[in-house]
């Protein structure tokens, strides 16, 4: 039962983060953010909105930021990668960038 709780909520957080990032829009006056910042601030907003569950919040904050990490590791001739093991493998690597 719990580990169907935990995919509900991995779920409902990727339905969060990709219906929330439309919604957001950038103007010209405010800095431009990379995309990774623009993911971090609606996870917040997301975790904003939800019950108090630290131990959960924690645990997606962490696992977006090393799915973040490990998606620019791959592009990165000196990084390592901490959960997914492979490099990109792109005749153009800053095209693929």
């Amino acid at each position: 039962m719990r580990q169907a709780w935990q995919a509900a909520g991995r779920l409902w957080i990727c339905g969060v983060l990709l219906i929330g990032h439309g919604s957001t829009t950038v103007t010209g006056a405010e800095p431009q953010h990379s995309i990774a910042r623009q993911w971090n601030e609606e996870l917040l907003a997301a975790i904003r909105k939800d019950l108090s569950r630290p131990t959960v919040h924690a645990r997606n904050l962490w696992h977006t930021s090393v799915a973040m990490w490990d998606a620019w590791a791959a592009y990165d001739d000196v990084a390592r990668t901490f959960l997914h093991h492979e490099r990109a493998a792109a005749d153009d690597i800053a095209a693929a960038r």
